[in-house]
């Protein structure tokens, strides 16, 4: 048999299967996602592949590099990428499947510059985490003492937390900067959006640091450096973005003084 056609019957399974989980799923939190338009059903079925695909990936590529699944850190990561995407999914499946749908794939109008920030802050928490891995295998020194590794899982922990907090507070947290014009974009203010105008690069930075810390030695701490620094980029061109492109910024943005972090920036 052919190895396409095979490919296209694991791909139709897999869209099966996703789809009588996401039912499942949907049911439990209330709520019927398959009542929406084709592009948001679409979406939410290429999200949850992701992550039925993405996740185990990950859990390899891990635990190869390590040369072992005795990694407290390992199974951290995992364990708080898992079960923060499936949260998400839960609270935004019946509330808000369109920004699932939006997420799970590179849609019109992206930025071309986010393009290549964008990147630069998704990827270096998994590569610090490899290069832990790495460094464990082949017994690199200095390792990073124990503490600062398990301080930096619950500052992980607590980073994604309130970048999730942020998605659920806003129905246009799009995975890359565009103005979602065919989705009534508007200026969001409610949750952390009180405080700061971009809590879930807030949040990120927490992750990153985090991450950063769990990777066991200083050279995992060098991904997380190039990270930081796009995400501060990252935050000044959006705000500059939506001040141009987006109704309202403008005047949310003299209530709301701080981008980042309140009473510095």
């Amino acid at each position: 048999m052919a190895p396409w056609v095979l490919y296209s019957a694991f791909q139709e399974t897999l869209e099966s299967r996703s789809g009588e989980w996401l039912e499942e799923l949907g049911a439990l939190a209330g709520g019927d996602w398959m009542d929406q338009d084709e592009w948001t059903r679409k979406g939410v079925r290429r999200w949850n592949i992701k992550l039925l695909i993405g996740m185990p990936i990950v859990a390899a590529a891990l635990f190869v590099c390590a040369g072992t699944v005795r990694w407290p850190m390992g199974w951290g990561f995992i364990s708080v990428m898992t079960l923060s995407t499936l949260i998400t999914t839960w609270m935004l499946l019946p509330t808000n499947p369109e920004l699932l749908s939006e997420r799970s794939g590179l849609q019109q109008g992206v930025k071309k510059w986010d393009l290549l920030l964008a990147p630069l802050m998704a990827h270096p928490p998994l590569i610090s985490m490899i290069i832990g891995a790495s460094a464990l295998r082949f017994d690199w020194q200095p390792l990073l003492p124990g503490w600062l590794q398990w301080t930096g899982l619950v500052v992980s922990t607590a980073g994604l937390g309130f970048t999730t907090w942020a998605m659920y507070c806003n129905r246009y947290f799009s995975a890359l900067v565009r103005i979602q014009s065919e989705r009534g974009h508007s200026v969001q203010t409610s949750g952390p959006y009180q405080w700061i105008r971009h809590p879930g690069y807030f949040g990120a930075f927490f992750w990153i640091a985090g991450t950063g810390a769990m990777g066991a030695t200083p050279w995992a701490l060098v991904p997380a450096g190039v990270a930081v620094v796009a995400l501060v980029i990252r935050t000044a061109l959006e705000d500059r973005t939506l001040h141009k492109e987006l109704v309202g910024y403008a005047e949310y943005a003299q209530r709301v003084r701080w981008r980042l972090v309140p009473g510095v920036w």
